[in-house]
């Protein structure tokens, strides 16, 4: 199994929680030529709240949406689009847990665990 992340820096968030999703359930990484399935996430800035002030410090909060595609040799299974939330000076995520159950859900629906 692979994951590619296709978008703005907080693909590396999203790539993370995918993969600890997928490997918590038995399934293990690959390098993209080597993969049996390959979990793509493409993911788009949607808007922008205005900043607030939290803890002292000026946020924002920043949505996404990402649309996820698991493609196995006989399979395509493609999904979204979903969104979540992301605040970067704390790097606090609302929602990504969800994106990446989805994407379980659909890796098992082309390939079981290994």
């Amino acid at each position: 199994m692979s994951v590619v992340c296709d978008g703005p820096e907080v693909c590396k968030v999203v790539r993370a929680q995918l993969l600890q999703a997928l490997r918590g359930n038995a399934f293990s990484e690959a390098s993209a030529g080597a993969a049996d399935v390959v979990v793509t996430a493409k993911i788009k800035h949607v808007s922008q709240a205005p900043p607030t002030m939290q803890s002292g410090v000026m946020v924002t909060l920043f949505t996404y949406s990402v649309e996820l595609s698991v493609s196995s040799r006989d399979k395509t299974v493609m999904q979204g689009p979903q969104f979540f939330e992301f605040e970067p000076i704390f790097g606090r995520a609302r929602n990504v847990e969800t994106v990446a159950a989805d994407a379980l859900e659909a890796v098992r629906s082309v390939a079981p665990p290994r």
